[in-house]
């Protein structure tokens, strides 16, 4: 059984390189416990950016569309997004007044998460062969 760090691990690896994975029931037909009259192999490739998801609080997230609005819709610059949401009584998530890096920081790690987690996921599978055990 997996530790939760070693299936996120696992999850990252397998979302990044094809990986070929070996089944104990392999290894028992090989050694003749099951004596099967046909084989079905085939490699399954898979692509996701969601095998695993980092979540936002709902403060991070609140914070991420009022920072998304000002700059996109009211074309404010990240100075100007600082001194509101320190004039407002927001802080950082880490307790600290917003300064201009904060905000941009803010902004474009929300943007680039939303771009990742907006792709799509595919499957594909390839190379299905049917083998005939002739014994």
């Amino acid at each position: 059984m997996l530790t939760l760090h070693e299936h996120k691990l696992s999850a990252f690896f397998m979302s990044q390189f094809s990986v070929q994975i070996y089944s104990t029931v392999v290894e028992w037909i090989k050694k003749g416990v099951f004596k099967p009259r046909a084989f079905l192999s085939f490699k399954l490739h898979l692509y996701s950016t969601n095998l695993w998801w980092s979540p936002y609080s709902s403060y991070q997230q609140r914070l991420c569309k009022i920072i998304t609005d000002m700059r996109e819709d009211q074309e404010m610059t990240f100075p100007r997004i600082a001194d509101w949401l320190n004039e407002n009584g927001y802080k950082t998530p880490r307790g600290h007044a917003f300064t201009n890096p904060h905000a941009h920081s803010i902004y474009t790690k929300c943007k680039r998460r939303n771009d990742r987690y907006g792709k799509t996921s595919y499957s594909q599978l390839k190379d299905i062969k049917v083998s005939f055990n002739t014994q």
